[in-house]
């Protein structure tokens, strides 16, 4: 099985009117991503003996660089606003794939508000994140050593009782038809645990008639993932804790996570006979394959599925530009390496509780 890419590099058409054809216009956002200081990125990441691991795919992957070409590989044409709602009430789950600081949150949000507002069909979409009901749950602080990996860790089963009670949460208001797309944020980032949530999923489609789509959100450029780190160290995990201890930890989070990440392979898609779309560095590549899903009823024609193609193609001009400014910002004025070991989490942590 075969993977298509599309990508800044090869890009040739000038048309939209396809997933193979993403930029309109020549414009700033039509080359590739600089690394902003990455010689002073690199210091910073040596000083915690830390490195970031770029996943690529070991299947073939062809580079699509002409309509023509696409078209032959049988990638749907988008049509212009599809209606949200079909004959068929088909309901569409929406399974994230992606490391920690691979902008999913950002991207599923953005995903939401062009389903809901930035389209003249106006769907019904909920995102369901992981981390919040585990927060909601398991309201204990949770350091990088509770996202350490193991069938044997107590911290790893309540990962999965989390990640299971948040699919349960999207499949019973798609039953209910409370929403028509749900969308699951969390990281899913290994085989097991994909295969899991699908099973799942299946379990409550004779009741529903639920496709699914694999949503992988990739960042590749190290001055992202840097900018990444340093908004996620700002969330609900972080409160009360000084800023370098908690980016330290949410380093240490990605290391857990890229120490046992598995990507989705085409043997996978093959077992699954889902659709796949991967976003890169917001949307300077997108990696696709539909072909085993061709072979249960999803249709290239659905509706939905239209609109969320829609909205990758689109992502690098349409959302990708004020990222990019944010970015530059942030290595032109507030950008601080971490100059030297933080105090350590779980100690910061029980100072800071003991004092409120």
């Amino acid at each position: 099985m075969t993977f298509f890419r599309r990508s800044l590099q090869s890009s040739k058409s000038n048309s939209t009117t396809s997933i193979s054809s993403l930029y309109a216009t020549p414009s700033s956002v039509d080359t590739l991503t600089p690394e902003f200081v990455p010689e002073v990125i690199d210091d910073e990441l040596n000083s915690l003996h830390f490195k970031f691991t770029n996943f690529a795919l070991d299947d073939e992957v062809v580079d699509i660089a002409s309509e023509t070409a696409t078209e032959a590989s049988g990638v749907a044409t988008m049509k212009t606003s599809p209606s949200m709602r079909t004959g068929s009430d088909v309901k569409w789950c929406v399974l994230l794939v992606g490391l920690p600081a691979s902008g999913k949150s950002t991207v599923v949000r953005q995903l939401k508000q062009y389903l809901t507002t930035g389209t003249k069909q106006k769907g019904r979409v909920e995102i369901y994140n992981a981390g919040n009901v585990r927060r909601s749950q398991h309201p204990k602080r949770a350091d990088s050593g509770f996202f350490e990996f193991g069938s044997a860790s107590t911290n790893g089963r309540l990962r999965e009782t989390f990640a299971r009670d948040t699919l349960a949460m999207l499949l019973g208001d798609l039953q209910n038809d409370h929403v028509d797309i749900g969308i699951l944020d969390a990281t899913n980032s290994t085989r097991e645990r994909r295969k899991s949530l699908l099973e799942q999923i299946h379990a409550a489609s004779p009741s529903t008639n639920i496709q699914t789509l694999i949503l992988e959100v990739q960042c590749t450029n190290k001055s992202m993932r840097r900018f990444n780190i340093e908004r996620k160290a700002q969330n609900a995990d972080y409160i009360h804790i000084p800023r370098d201890v908690a980016v330290k930890d949410f380093f240490n989070r990605v290391q857990v996570y890229e120490s046992h990440f598995e990507p989705v392979s085409a043997q996978e898609l093959a077992s699954l006979k889902l659709p796949y779309l991967s976003m890169i560095n917001v949307g300077e590549e997108i990696i696709y394959n539909f072909e085993n899903a061709k072979q249960t009823d999803f249709s290239l024609d659905d509706p939905i599925f239209l609109l969320i193609c829609s909205f990758v193609t689109e992502y690098r001009t349409q959302y990708a530009p004020t990222y990019l400014m944010t970015l530059k910002s942030f290595y032109a004025s507030e950008y601080a390496p971490l100059v030297s070991t933080p105090l350590a989490f779980a100690a910061t942590s029980a100072e800071t509780a003991s004092t409120q």
